[in-house]
């Protein structure tokens, strides 16, 4: 491919190693702080949600239940959340 850009071709000058390597850094940082602090919310989640079904307080398949309380016209499905219907 004569007069073409290919990756074998492209100058790498010390800026843009430095630039690249910072970009990839601050990424795998930033992907292992997300990580790390997001899968404890995730499994806070899951443990409160387990303690409240053993407990009796709410049925495992919370969302079909709420899908079932609005069938009913119990509640009001408002975009992602349900509020209740008032007389």
């Amino acid at each position: 491919m004569p007069g073409g850009v290919g990756l074998k071709n492209a100058i790498i000058t010390p800026e843009i190693y430095i630039l690249s390597l910072s970009t990839f850094t601050a990424g795998i940082v930033g992907l292992y702080v997300g990580l790390s602090k997001g899968s404890k919310a995730c499994i806070q989640h899951f443990i409160l949600r387990l303690i409240l079904y053993l407990q009796g307080y709410n049925p495992w398949n919370l969302a079909r239940f709420l899908d079932l309380a609005a069938e009913y016209n119990f509640l009001q499905k408002v975009g992602g959340g349900y509020i209740f219907i008032t007389a």
